[in-house]
């Protein structure tokens, strides 16, 4: 770095346009994106950085400890399993420690800034490694710096930057071991460190780039190497750098799989071979389009990489060398445009194939080409960038006609601005390169650089600069700094101080699904992608409800049994009936003995309603204990009522009921029983779309 001290300050430069462009634009507004910011990732931060404290605190008392299971993790979570894929074990998460609570939204937004800024180095890395002009690279780096998978996957789900991070520095080590011939190394340390760096968080991602890494490492060896012998070593060889790398993380990746594989989270459904094999091109060429033009803003096309794409095209066509990029570009849009088998297995084997959280690796090889390109355009002549100046005015000028109708207001002078700084940047970009095509200094060629970092500039005010509309990256779906602090502190579960009980729970409906992380008490609620498996079968063998759209990953309290809360040390909970916050003055400590026990397979053959009454006088046990006595289960604890059923707008057709939006099913129960009253409706399932699922109790609607 020190001998390329221009080329890093012109680096620097672009940075901090493309990060001052993004802050000034969000102005008060966060990164925190979503619901899953405020439910998931947000308290997650927080957390890592509390959790940090306690164990260098520990330190310091003299006292080691790693906890590994949590109580304000939802009922009670293992840290590492359920927090790894929310950014557990990231080295950037060492921010979240050195910021009190309420500025760590502010550490949020730096830590995606930052690493963003380190991703800028993995790829010039990788560029330098493949004998990349530093003007080609200084041209390239806006577009893999601020990309769409960043604005759309990454502020959606921070951790997921952290391909953009390790993805260069493991292609650069696969080039290392594959070498030239006989060139290759037999040890790579680049290629153990990225795959490590992965493995310590996001496992989810690291099977993506793991096969992204074999395609491209299987192309380099065809191009490099041939089909001889000496192709099966070096595979040999890079399969012991990916298991080192494993190994290296392992801390982190080990437990993360086999609490994945203990957890709740379904596959989210099946496709037959035939329908994955299924030709689409219209849709995926539209998803493919999303790369330099996002949906909903397809003016910014013309903006993204107006230049890189350019120099993309000269890379394939004129550029010699480099012919496994080329390779593997081409396969990518094969695969992209053609299959949705690639999106099916690279988004985690789903029926929402068009999420394509893949599309990283064709975001590094589009941007790598772009920077192998870029000298093809400072060759170019008088007449030839007259021609691109004049194709870019007619661009602008159908883009102009063509979506005039789709703005109005705001959003209508914010286009009308946006094409007009677009028409100035296509003429200067022009004048730009046709004056400095012939000179060699890196100050003079970082000036194109920066023309394609102000088109991405650009691009962020056109994508970030209203919060009207549901654009792919508009602002209307992230938090301000305040509302996003406020939530936290406003939380009706604040109002409820457990300190002085020895071991206490919340059942508090607060401002987000994982605010126990946040304030430090012990809930029963909780939002995460991945549960232990054993605390969903409890839930769902008691018909503790997550609503009728609930899902396996989303748990959302205890429906306000008094029963249930007693047994789980639940001190105040939400009456939902009565709408106010019971102080529950029968909760159980966490700890408790036992004399009787249930088994299992006995417990789940009698109704949930029968159940829940016998665990308050035995535990359920999966297999017998020794010295203790084993109860009898009373399946009829409880009294049948009369009741009267009323159809309204319904057709019956064998054991299925037909229904139309306006059609009813009125049930009176006319209860004279005191206490808690169960409605237990056995055999009634719900297929089909039903939306909304509503059932009315008295005068209270729940979902």
């Amino acid at each position: 770095m020190s001998s390329k001290k221009k080329f890093f300050m012109l680096y620097g430069l672009e940075f901090l346009l493309i990060s001052a462009a993004l802050l000034c634009t969000f102005r008060e507004f966060s990164l925190i994106k979503g619901d899953d910011g405020m439910d998931q990732f947000y308290p997650v931060f927080v957390y890592c950085g509390k959790y940090i404290r306690g164990v260098l605190k520990g330190i310091l008392q003299g006292e080691f400890c790693l906890p590994q299971f949590d109580f304000s993790i939802g009922m009670g979570e293992g840290v590492i399993p359920v927090l790894n894929y929310y950014g557990f074990g990231d080295p950037f998460m060492l921010l979240s420690a050195v910021v009190p609570v309420r500025y760590s939204i502010y550490a949020y937004t730096a830590m995606i800034l930052i690493k963003m800024y380190v991703s800028g180095f993995g790829f010039i890395y990788y560029c330098k490694k493949r004998n990349v002009e530093e003007s080609g690279i200084l041209l390239g780096l806006p577009f893999y710096l601020a990309n769409n998978f960043l604005f759309y996957f990454c502020f959606q789900y921070p951790p997921y930057q952290s391909v953009l991070i390790s993805l260069p520095f493991l292609c650069a080590g696969l080039d290392e071991v594959i070498g030239k011939r006989e060139n290759g190394k037999k040890i790579s340390i680049v290629l153990i460190l990225a795959v490590a760096y992965q493995a310590l968080y996001g496992f989810y991602l690291l099977y993506m780039e793991l096969l992204f890494a074999a395609v491209y490492a299987l192309v380099q060896l065809l191009c490099n190497i041939g089909f001889h012998k000496k192709i099966f070593g070096k595979i040999g060889i890079l399969f012991g750098h990916i298991v080192t790398g494993l190994m290296t993380g392992g801390i982190f990746f080990i437990p993360t799989v086999v609490g994945y594989f203990n957890s709740s989270r379904g596959s989210g459904g099946r496709l037959s071979f035939k329908v994955l094999m299924q030709l689409e091109e219209g849709k995926y060429w539209e998803a493919f389009s999303s790369l330099v033009t996002p949906v909903n803003y397809s003016a910014v096309g013309m903006v993204v990489p107006a230049l890189a794409i350019a120099a993309v095209i000269f890379a394939l066509i004129k550029k010699s060398g480099h012919k496994d990029l080329k390779i593997v570009m081409l396969l990518l849009f094969f695969a992209y445009v053609k299959m949705r088998l690639t999106a099916y297995i690279a988004g985690g084997f789903t029926v929402d194939v068009y999420l394509n959280r893949w599309i990283f690796c064709a975001v590094f090889v589009m941007a790598v080409l772009s920077s192998i390109g870029a000298e093809w355009l400072y060759r170019l002549s008088k007449k030839g960038w007259a021609a691109y100046g004049a194709a870019g005015t007619v661009y602008f000028l159908v883009l102009l006609l063509v979506e005039q109708k789709w703005y109005t207001g705001g959003m209508k002078t914010q286009r009308h601005s946006a094409w007009i700084v677009y028409l100035t940047m296509v003429i200067l970009s022009t004048v730009v390169f046709v004056l400095i095509g012939k000179y060699k200094s890196i100050w003079i060629k970082g000036a194109a650089g920066i023309c394609v970092t102000a088109f991405t500039v650009l691009n962020i005010y056109t994508l970030f600069g209203v919060t009207e509309g549901y654009g792919y990256g508009a602002k209307w779906n992230f938090e301000t700094y305040d509302n996003a602090r406020s939530k936290f502190e406003a939380s009706n579960a604040q109002m409820y101080n457990t300190k002085d009980d020895t071991f206490a729970r919340k059942d508090i409906k607060g401002n987000s699904a994982n605010e126990s992380l946040y304030m430090g008490h012990y809930g029963t609620r909780e939002y995460y992608s991945i549960l232990n498996g054993n605390i969903y079968d409890f839930y769902r063998g008691f018909v503790i409800t997550t609503g009728l759209n609930g899902v396996t990953y989303r748990l959302t309290g205890l429906d306000s049994r008094s029963g249930m809360e007693d047994l789980l040390s639940v001190v105040y909970y939400d009456d939902v009936k009565a709408d106010v916050v019971i102080n529950n003055e029968d909760y159980l400590p966490v700890g408790f003995t036992f004399d009787q026990y249930y088994l299992e397979e006995e417990a789940d053959k009698i109704s949930a309603i029968a159940k829940n009454a016998n665990i308050l006088g035995a535990v359920i046990l999966n297999e017998p204990a020794e010295n203790i006595e084993k109860a009898e289960l009373n399946d009829t604890l409880w009294t049948e009522e009369d009741y009267e059923i009323e159809y309204t707008k319904i057709e019956f057709d064998d054991s299925l009921i037909k229904v139309k939006p306006d059609s009813k099913i009125l049930l009176t129960v006319d209860s004279k029983t005191d206490g808690e009253c169960y409605l237990y409706a056995k055999h009634l399932q719900l297929k089909g779309n039903i939306t909304p699922n509503m059932i009315y109790f008295g005068e209270r609607m729940c979902v």
